[in-house]
């Protein structure tokens, strides 16, 4: 069952949608300013492993000795994001 809204109904829920909007932009700006993108993808020791073709130990031991530019701790865990391993290879190809 709907219960009705008292006044003038959608005139309320615009005004509350639009207030929902600027709130998405404004987040959207201070993620943007914090310098991290949005869209951040992160990715598992064992994918880092595979792409690189090297195994979960190395990974694992490089992160510890942090040649691992895109490696980052949270905790007592590291995650890895996978834009910055793409640099990463990409930097490898050209040091070849």
């Amino acid at each position: 069952m709907r219960r009705a809204i008292e006044g003038n109904g959608d005139a309320r829920i615009e005004d509350a949608l639009a207030t929902i909007r600027r709130g998405m932009v404004e987040l959207q700006a201070a993620v943007q300013a914090r310098g991290q993108p949005a869209g951040r993808v992160l990715i598992s020791r064992a994918e880092v492993a595979h792409r690189l073709r090297v195994p979960e130990s190395w990974v694992e031991r490089e992160q510890q000795r942090g040649h691992l530019p895109f490696a980052k701790r949270m905790g007592r865990k590291f995650v890895y994001d996978a834009a910055g391993l793409d640099d990463y290879i990409g930097s490898l190809a050209v040091a070849k």
